[in-house]
């Protein structure tokens, strides 16, 4: 019985959504992207001066949160 409920409710969110389609109504959620965005992300991603470093002799580790803590040393 559920299962028949659920499909009801999803066929007529489903009709619903088609309808507002034909009347010319955008639906869904709006995007957060807009071309100011997308231009400066897309200047960002080729140029190297704005890319991490990769160095192995870096003095940044990728992951701080994973490395161990040093064992105590006895005092003395």
């Amino acid at each position: 019985m559920a299962e028949l409920i659920r499909e009801l409710i999803i066929s007529g969110i489903r009709d619903g959504l088609d309808a507002a389609r034909a009347r010319g109504r955008v639906v869904g959620r709006p995007t957060v992207v807009n071309d100011d965005i997308l231009r400066v992300a897309r200047d960002l991603l080729p140029n190297p001066e704005h890319s991490p470093p990769r160095s192995p002799s870096s003095s940044v580790r990728p992951w701080p949160h994973y490395s161990h803590p040093r064992p105590l040393r006895a005092a003395g």
